[in-house]
Formats: C-alpha cells, structure tokens, sequence
C-alpha cells in the first residue's frame, strides 16, 4: 500500500532530524579521531626519522656536528607538530572544498564525465587512461616525423591534411573499442558479485562506501544536513588526511636530503611520485612508513657504466600508523561505524524521495482526470 503524501512528509521530517543528530556525533567523532591521529604522526615522524638517521644512514648522521643535529631534530618536531594541527582543520577544510564544489560545478571536461559514469573499476580506468595517453603520445610522433619528410619533400598538402585528420580520429575510435569491451567486463562482474554476501572484511566495506558516495554525488545537493552530501564531504576527508601524510613525508624527507642524510643528487619528484605510489616497497624487513628504492644511476666519469643506489626514505601510510596504535584503531572503527549509519539514512531517504515523487504523480493524474 501506497503511503500518504503526509505520512511521507512526516517520514522525510523526523529523517532529517536523524541526520542532524547524526552529524554532531560524526564530527565530534572525528575530531576525537583527528587529535589522536596527530599525537600518532607526530611519534611515526620522530620514530621513523630516529631508524634513519641511526640505523639506516648512522655514518651520514654521525659526519653532522652538534648544531647540525640538534637543528635537524627541531625541524622535525615543527613539520610533525604543524602537520599535527592541520589534521585537526581537516573537517572544515573538506566542507569549504565541498562548497566550492557546489557552487562552481563540476569542471570536468566531458570525456573525463563519461568515463566517470561508466560502471568500471578504477583499475580498468586506469588501463584506459595509460592507453589513451600511448596513443596520443604514438600520434604526435607520428606527427612531428611527417613534419620533418614534409621539410624534404614536395608532399601534396591537401593529402598530408587529409592523412593527418585520419591518424587523429584513431584514438577515439580505439578508446570506443576499449570502453565496449571494459563495459562488458564491467557487467560480467557485476553479475558474479551478486552472489557474494554483505559480512565481508572491511575492504569491501570500503569500496561500497566509495560507489554509494559516487551516487550521492550526482545530485549536488545545496543542503549542508543532506545526507549525501555529507557522505561526500566525509570522503573528502579522507581524501585530505592522506594528501597531508604525503605532505609531511616529502618535507621531512627534504629535510633529511638538506642534512645530507638522504643523497642530495636524488630527484625530488623521483621520490614523491615514490610516495604517492601505493605499490612502492616498504623499509627493510618491512619497517612501517619506510620506503625502499633501488635508483640506478649514470658514472659521470663512464655513461656505460652504471651503479644501483638503494635509498630508504620516510613514507607515511595511514594505515600502517592505525595498526601501530590500538586506540587509534578503535577511534576508527567508532568513526566506520557512524559513517555507515548514515549510508542507511541516506538510503532512506532517497527512498523516501521516491514514494514522494510517485504520490505526488499519482496526486496530479487523479486531479486532472475527468471521466466521459
């Protein structure tokens, strides 16, 4: 049985004074979450730097004098702290961001658009984007050889144009090719995943929260209390919480590169791209918020002659803190589990919107029907 326009609205009501009380207790969750998450990157940094410095690299450490040291030592202690202070601003950070969001549209190109609302894995986009970019990097080439036999010949123009415009309509017909087939992949997954029950481990819990936040995206909704717009402001969060451990990584580890701890002559992008990699090796015997890299480098002296230098580095992992504090875990769990309620009154109410929509349809035809 059909609800009531009114009994809807009543529904709709007490719903978002639900939401409300929920959101008071997520933020002050997650300002419990974020005091504890900095005390904890405060000690990684000061720990991690500690391994460095003295196991790692202990000849290096030992060449600086005492200024030196005591200088190197402040200036982690005032990363970490400041690092430690922004977390805490995470919150109104993402709903600022948030609000630009929604008040300047979505600024994405259409092609960008178009793969985002396609029902494929962020692998699979990936692997399109890889190719896409191969491709137009194989076209320029292609470009900029014809350029150079145009220079040394007398090659009809017309036919060079017309030769040009068939090589640029390649990628797009490929990439149509790449998304028919990921598409079909896509659906062959969906239908294999019906299957698999709800009680999984919290990696999965992880990627639905990432496709319900994704739904609750598309319908930019100006209500600061909505819930699918706290959902997403939520995920922005998190999103920031990882940007900022990347922050801290790179300045400390400039700074260990300063003092001549880390090799000078390494590549300062080499080693954030490392640390923005979520693949890249972890410290030796599986160190926490370590990074291993392997760099082969030129002999100045001999071109043909090259040496692998292997550096470790800090690298901060979210995860890999959590699991080092037991309380932070459970700080965290707390916060998982408020977020989850709030993808159930989300449901609801989109729910809700529903049946509002049909009572008011089925409303408007009875209003405006008149038998012969």
């Amino acid at each position: 049985m059909v609800k009531s326009l009114q009994k809807i609205e009543q529904d709709l009501a007490g719903l978002a004074d639900n939401v409300v009380q929920l959101k008071e207790q997520i933020e002050q969750q997650y300002t419990r979450y974020l005091t504890h998450l900095g005390e904890s990157v405060k000690r990684s940094v000061v720990m991690t730097s500690y391994q460095i410095c003295t196991q790692t690299y202990p000849e290096l450490f030992l060449k600086l004098d005492f200024n030196e040291r005591q200088s190197l030592q402040q200036d982690i202690r005032k990363l970490s702290q400041t690092a430690a202070e922004q977390l805490l601003r995470t919150l109104e950070q993402a709903r600022l961001e948030q609000e630009k969001s929604q008040a300047g549209g979505s600024g994405e190109d259409a092609p960008t658009q178009v793969l985002s609302k396609l029902p494929i894995t962020p692998e699979q986009l990936k692997m399109i984007r890889e190719q896409l970019f191969q491709k137009m990097a194989e076209q320029q080439e292609k470009m900029e050889a014809r350029k150079r036999d145009s220079e040394d010949s007398d090659e009809d123009l017309a036919s060079e144009l017309i030769a040009a415009t068939e090589e640029e309509t390649e990628p797009t017909a490929e990439l149509q090719e790449m998304l028919v087939q990921v598409d079909a992949e896509s659906d062959e997954d969906v239908e294999e995943d019906e299957d698999v029950e709800e009680d999984e481990d919290v990696e999965e819990d992880e990627e639905d929260e990432e496709s319900e936040l994704a739904k609750s995206s598309d319908g930019r909704n100006t209500d600061p209390n909505h819930p699918g717009r706290l959902l997403q402001e939520f995920k922005q969060a998190e999103a920031l919480i990882v940007e900022q451990l990347q922050d801290l990584s790179n300045q400390t580890n400039q700074r260990l590169q300063a003092a001549g701890i880390l090799p000078k002559k390494l590549p300062p992008k080499l080693l954030e791209a490392a640390i923005e990699a979520e693949n890249s090796p972890s410290g030796a015997g599986g160190a926490p918020n370590q990074l291993n890299l392997l760099i082969e480098a030129e002999n100045e002296k001999s071109p043909k002659d090259s040496t692998v230098m292997q550096v470790t580095a800090l690298r901060l992992r979210l995860s890999e803190i959590e699991f080092a504090d037991p309380t932070l875990t459970g700080e965290r769990n707390k916060l998982r589990g408020l977020i989850k309620q709030l993808k159930r009154l989300h449901k609801q109410d989109q729910k809700l919107h529903q049946e509002k929509a049909i009572a008011e349809a089925e409303a408007a035809w009875r209003s405006s029907w008149f038998e012969d």
